[in-house]
């Protein structure tokens, strides 16, 4: 059976309402507007590019998230250079969500992306585990992907009746969708939900929908310096291989997905291709768009954030 659900919101919720585009998503979207591509690297090919090369002169770091992460987990458990850290441990939990922060596959997970999975795993009642792969240049996709199937692996193990959620932002919404692809070729019991916030799904920006109209609009991403970073992290896999590029992998069966987005943002179209290619894969969905917005806006704490979480912690509790 076919379920695919499209809200395409005007920033009002059945669950929730705030005014049509807050104040402070204006004002955090003049903010990106004003810098010009100079805040965030992958606004900006050049800056991509020097990114990386600097990056490759230096040691290869330890791959350790921003102290405040390390100081406040339970416990710290290692997967070749993956470090997956816990927690909300507590005995009594019956559901595991499994958060993979976005930064384009070269940043570590920050204080906000804890902040944000842990009041989602608040709201679910859930033990948090917030994996930190390795980044590039220094590692691949190939490398992370086998680490993260791994600890899904034992996780199952140990967590035979536990409900799992896989949930990520941006590049870590391509690769929680990723892993479930992986995990369903391995045989392995699939979680229970997927969750995309903003995802990357195609690590080649080969949709001819991006267009430089659309790219100019989104103050956050360009789709040059992502094609190079993901050529990058992809390494000798081919930029349509679903470790890097989940929209080329099946969607049947690898758990219910959920996915929410900004109209406004550049992976749209990428986006409403998921949505369709789940469809004709008979694949349940559930998407809710929100107008005139940003890319990520869900985990960035604008008031918006709240109705987009709301709509995700329903789906995943009706």
């Amino acid at each position: 059976m076919i379920t695919l659900l499209l809200s395409l919101v005007a920033c009002t919720s059945a669950r929730d309402a705030v005014p049509v585009v807050s104040v402070q998503a204006r004002l955090f979207n003049t903010a990106l507007e004003r810098a010009d591509g100079r805040a965030i690297v992958v606004t900006d090919l050049e800056l991509a590019e020097a990114f990386i090369q600097d990056a490759l002169a230096q040691e290869p770091s330890d791959y350790r998230p921003p102290p405040a992460i390390r100081k406040q987990a339970d416990s710290r458990t290692a997967y070749g250079s993956t470090q997956v850290y816990s927690f909300r441990t507590e005995p009594s939990k019956t559901t595991t969500l499994v958060f993979l922060s976005g930064g384009a596959y070269i940043y570590q997970p920050t204080s906000m992306h804890l902040k944000f999975a842990a009041e989602m795993a608040e709201r679910l009642d859930a033990e948090l585990l917030m994996p930190a792969h390795a980044v590039a240049p220094h590692a691949n996709a190939e490398q992370a992907n086998a680490e993260l199937v791994k600890m899904y692996q034992d996780m199952v193990i140990q967590r035979p009746e536990q409900r799992i959620i896989l949930m990520g932002d941006s590049s870590g919404g391509g690769m929680a969708l990723s892993m479930a692809q992986q995990i369903q070729a391995a045989g392995v019991r699939p979680a229970d939900f997927v969750v995309m916030i903003s995802p990357w799904l195609d690590i080649g920006m080969a949709n001819p929908e991006i267009t430089p109209e659309r790219d100019a609009e989104d103050f956050m991403l360009d789709a040059k310096a992502l094609a190079y970073v993901g050529q990058v992290w992809a390494g000798d896999l081919a930029l349509d291989d679903p470790r890097v590029s989940p929209i080329y992998g099946p969607l049947k069966g690898v758990g219910e997905l959920i996915m929410v987005a900004s109209d406004n943002e550049l992976f749209i179209p990428d986006i409403h291709l998921l949505t369709q290619y789940a469809e004709q894969q008979g694949a349940i969905i559930n998407y809710h768009e929100y107008p005139n917005l940003f890319h990520d806006f869900t985990v960035l704490g604008v008031p918006e954030s709240k109705i987009s979480m709301a709509d995700i912690v329903a789906d995943i509790q009706d």
